[in-house]
């Protein structure tokens, strides 16, 4: 297979992800996660921030207006009070950064498959399951089984009813 095109134009009509490879790459660099990340292949690399943009855009409920209505955007972010300083459009910090470390928590479910398949669990109503002396619990969607750290980056964009609130 080919590696995938990422595009993460802000506010694009054809945007895939919320940040290239360049820039995974580059937040990694200097983590203890960095020699993990870059052991997986360019390919999939790329293939888990696609993966990573589309399960953030399907499990939020958003509160407040693309930048532009006039205009079509394929990711929800960003919203109409994405801003830098200078007025230009930007995808927030917290976004990029959520998109990032759910790109490494997908690749590293792919490499190493649990024994048994969470989300077709949780599609079946389980909420509690014991397997040799492991428990899991699974909250009431699939948001709430996020990583911790994804659900902390991304906790300002959404407020109390689950909706996704303008910085």
């Amino acid at each position: 297979m080919a590696e995938p095109i990422i595009d993460a134009t802000v506010a694009g009509e054809n945007s895939n992800s919320y940040v290239t490879l360049a820039f995974a790459d580059a937040y990694f660099a200097d983590t203890l996660e960095g020699r993990e990340w870059l052991g997986f292949g360019r390919e999939d690399r790329a293939r888990a921030l696609i993966s990573a943009a589309r399960k953030i855009d399907e499990e939020f409920r958003y509160y407040g207006q693309p930048h532009d209505t006039a205009t079509p955007q394929a990711l929800k972010f960003p919203r109409d009070g994405d801003h830098d300083a200078d007025g230009n459009l930007r995808i927030p910090d917290g976004v990029e950064y959520a998109a990032c470390e759910l790109a490494l928590h997908l690749l590293r479910e792919h490499k190493s498959p649990d024994l048994v398949d969470r989300e077709r669990l949780q599609e079946q109503g389980v909420r509690r399951f014991n397997l040799d002396g492991i428990t899991e619990q699974y909250a009431n969607g699939v948001w709430d089984n996020f990583p911790r750290r994804v659900r902390k980056l991304l906790r300002p964009f959404i407020d109390s009813g689950g909706r996704t609130v303008v910085e």
